[in-house]
């Protein structure tokens, strides 16, 4: 295709600009100030688009209040990132910084590191997991510090769900061992059954339950007796008794779903999130879309906020999704289905610009057919290509050479999962109050906004992580073309995590890839505006199509910015003398990004 994407010169070694310089000068003072106040407590937001220098602005903050007495633990998503981080801060700090991750103890960046024997020094770098877990207090081995730096949203939000087989295999494990407490699990697996023989005798039931019947009783006796079993036998037992203790505290709950293959009970529970230091500050690019909006701390929201950027260079490509399965662990066990997703994968491949480099992002249950299809089976024109699954590498550089970035198939989530984060997010418990928001399966209010929120996260993370990572001086992200093949994309919101970008729609040229048609009036319009050649349609024509979209005026207004982005306009029509018809009226078809 066209090379239409003009990058410049990728830099060597650090990256500068005037955008950069700024962040890094507000995350010094926000450090600074947060240090130096002994009064304030609690969690504080900094939010700075990707690529401004937030990582960079908090090891340049640390390094300058080390020397000034202060200590600081640092909290990144994976042991790369945080190998990353200590062997910057270790350049300026020397043996003052200490890290430690599940892959040093292997040995995977050098001598193993027992965390045992970790020093007590100014500064430590781990993951989120071990620093902002309840498995065990980090402090025991790292002593205490002043503040905590978690880098991008935290991962460390314990959910957890059972099935009736987990129940199941606790009560004959618990058999298995002649446990003094063995009528506990028993107890409880024909709770569970009775549970499930419910749900399927309710064909129309698809629900979240807040469970107030006695589960199980002799808990503390049956947690008693796991001292000394074999961690193997340990694990098979101890969510069962954590799901009793969950249900006692309002932290538990029952998920019945429907599925193809009947109904599904999901026995859901969460843990407290770990406060195990007393001031922390959260870096990320989508705080305010993550579920923070409804924290108590939500006031520190705005407190700090570094560097926006503009995005006049990105064009985004909206590629229909196939009338293929959402689910991507579905299209697992459907082999015509998963035949159809990798020649669609390869086919927007082959649309990017010869010679590029370019990112695919992926589902993770799917990751290995297409890493298999595209290195051992593809036959491509590009420089490189990545692939990598949905909410891995978040904040990476690694990718900041791709001028290509593919975003296929939708970050899938559980329900049961986005409402176990909005009580955590919120500090609440399963409460009759917020059972409400989602009803029957069907979120409203909260549940259904963080849903929404957390979808075009994740478009956000992972859609940055391409040339965009570079801004200039003037606030600009370097050109890029971002791919989109979503099921119900909604590209207005697009225009929010990404203002001022381009925006159009793919051709589809492969009857394979022609997406499920939407009963929705809306959708049925667009996808007859997108394929006009004409530059105004009335009202009448589109009647021709879809017989009862004058039926519809009122829903095709409120869309109006969604119309927009696909480069239309509605204007309604006039009664009258002077009438005139209702029509739609191009008003930038296929926009495109400015040109560099």
């Amino acid at each position: 295709m066209k090379n239409y994407i003009k990058t410049p010169m990728y830099p060597e070694g650090d990256f500068r600009s005037l955008v950069l310089e700024q962040t890094q000068q507000k995350v010094a003072k926000m450090l600074t100030s947060i240090c130096k106040d002994e009064s304030e407590k609690g969690t504080f937001f900094f939010r700075s688009d990707t690529g401004t220098g937030k990582t960079t602005g908090f090891i340049s903050a640390v390094t300058d209040l080390v020397a000034q007495g202060y200590s600081f633990a640092i909290a990144v998503p994976t042991t790369q990132d945080a190998q990353e981080v200590y062997s910057r801060l270790s350049e300026r700090l020397g043996d003052k910084v200490e890290v430690w991750t599940s892959e040093h103890s292997k040995g995977t960046y050098g001598p193993k590191i027992n965390k045992n024997n970790l020093r007590k020094v100014p500064v430590f770098v781990g993951c989120h997991a071990f620093l902002m877990g309840l498995a065990d207090n980090p402090k025991r081995f790292i002593g205490n510090k002043d503040l905590l730096i978690v880098d991008e949203i935290p991962t460390n939000l314990q959910i957890n769900s059972l099935n009736y087989a987990d129940f199941a295999r606790a009560r004959a494990k618990a058999s298995e061992l002649g446990l003094s407490s063995h009528r506990t699990f028993v107890v409880a697996d024909d709770w569970v059954r009775k549970r499930q023989k419910r749900a399927e005798e309710e064909v129309n039931q698809a629900a979240f339950h807040k469970i107030t019947d006695t589960v199980a009783e002799g808990a503390k006796q049956a947690r008693a007796d796991l001292d000394g079993l074999h961690s193997s036998d340990k694990a098979v037992l101890v969510q069962v008794l954590d799901y009793i203790d969950a249900l006692a505290e309002n932290r538990g709950f029952e998920r019945v779903q429907r599925t193809g293959l009947g109904h599904l009970v999901h026995h859901v529970y969460f843990e407290d999130v770990a406060k195990n230091f007393t001031k922390s500050v959260v870096f990320s690019a989508t705080v305010h879309l993550d579920g923070f909006q409804y924290s108590p701390n939500k006031e520190r929201l705005n407190a700090f906020e570094g560097s926006f950027v503009k995005y006049p260079h990105l064009d985004i490509r909206e590629v229909p999704y196939p009338n293929i399965s959402k689910a991507a662990r579905d299209l697992t066990q459907k082999p015509r289905e998963l035949e159809i997703a990798m020649a669609h994968i390869k086919d927007i491949i082959s649309k990017t610009d010869e010679g590029s480099n370019v990112l695919v992002v992926v589902p993770k249950a799917i990751r290995e057919w297409v890493e298999q299809e595209i290195y051992q089976k593809f036959n491509h024109h590009n420089s490189e290509i990545h692939v990598t699954n949905w909410g891995r590498d978040v904040g990476s550089n690694e990718y900041r050479n791709c001028s290509e970035v593919i975003l296929w198939s939708n970050y899938h989530k559980p329900k049961h999962t986005t409402y176990s984060e909005l009580c955590l997010y919120t500090e609440e418990n399963v409460t009759d109050t917020n059972l409400i928001e989602v009803s029957r399966g069907k979120f409203s209010g909260r549940a259904m906004s963080l849903e929404e929120d957390q979808l075009y996260a994740a478009i956000k993370q992972m859609g940055s992580r391409g040339t965009t990572r570079f801004v200039d001086d003037e606030g600009n992200a370097w050109p890029m073309r971002l791919w989109i093949s979503w099921a119900q994309l909604k590209p207005e919101l697009l225009q929010q995590i990404f203002p001022s970008s381009g925006f159009t729609r793919a051709t589809v040229t492969d009857d394979r890839f022609l997406s499920k048609p939407s009963r929705s009036i809306v959708p049925r319009i667009i996808d007859i505006l997108t394929t006009a050649e004409a530059k105004e349609i009335t009202m009448a024509e589109v009647a021709n199509v879809i017989p009862n979209v004058r039926k519809n005026s009122q829903k095709i207004i409120q869309a109006r910015d969604a119309l927009n982005t696909y480069g239309w306009d509605f204007v309604q029509g006039k009664r009258g003398r002077n009438g005139y018809q209702a029509k739609f009226v191009a008003t930038n078809k296929n926009s495109k990004p400015k040109d560099n």
